[in-house]
């Protein structure tokens, strides 16, 4: 495991956001959160990532969808500078020690995130916890998702198949993939959280 924080001396701040407001959402993912972001009486969309503030700001902030989400749980990141004029992003643990789960790398456990989340929630209304994804740290939260949908073709798909998890599984391509799975799931069901990433 890497340790932390976590120094990358190579990256220029403009270069990075230049990555990030490039990267590619999956067909129709952008249509997809804008949809159930105009909808927050109904679903609460959040983002448990392995990643890093830095390109989840940029990302969401370059796509318009910054708003679309309540909560963003990730790596703390800045852009540090040192005395030669280069910049540095230094990225710190979500987890600030154990976080007790031997299936997760030691920054981040989504499933320890997504348990809290849901706990602060009980008694809300919430009928349900749909979780997105593709990577293979993202089968732990799987296990106590109400319904999982990975990405096809992705290692979270293989990973589940080799599974047996009392939760709903659909398989997606596309955000309208997602979006009709929702639609004939939930109707008028209080759903929430939505992790999407």
């Amino acid at each position: 495991m890497m340790p932390f924080p976590l120094l990358f001396q190579s990256l220029n701040p403009c270069a990075s956001v230049y990555c990030s407001e490039t990267h590619c959402l999956t067909p129709l993912f952008k249509d997809l959160i804008t949809n159930l972001g105009r909808h927050p009486e109904i679903f609460e969309l959040i983002i448990i990532s392995d990643s890093n503030s830095c390109f989840i700001d940029w990302g969401l902030q370059a796509h318009g969808l910054r708003s679309c989400f309540s909560r963003v749980f990730t790596n703390t990141a800045e852009w540090l500078s040192t005395e030669r004029g280069r910049k540095l992003l230094r990225i710190e643990p979500y987890h600030d020690g154990d976080h007790g789960c031997d299936r997760c790398p030691v920054n981040l456990c989504k499933r320890s995130v997504l348990q809290r989340v849901i706990d602060e929630q009980l008694g809300s209304g919430y009928q349900g916890v749909f979780y997105l994804g593709d990577g293979l740290n993202d089968l732990c939260p799987s296990t106590i998702a109400t319904a999982v949908l990975p990405r096809r073709g992705y290692s979270l798909q293989r990973a589940l198949e080799s599974q047996g998890l009392d939760a709903e599984v659909f398989v997606w391509e596309s955000g309208l993939d997602v979006l009709a799975w929702i639609g004939k799931r939930t109707g008028a069901l209080r759903v929430g959280p939505i992790n999407t990433c």
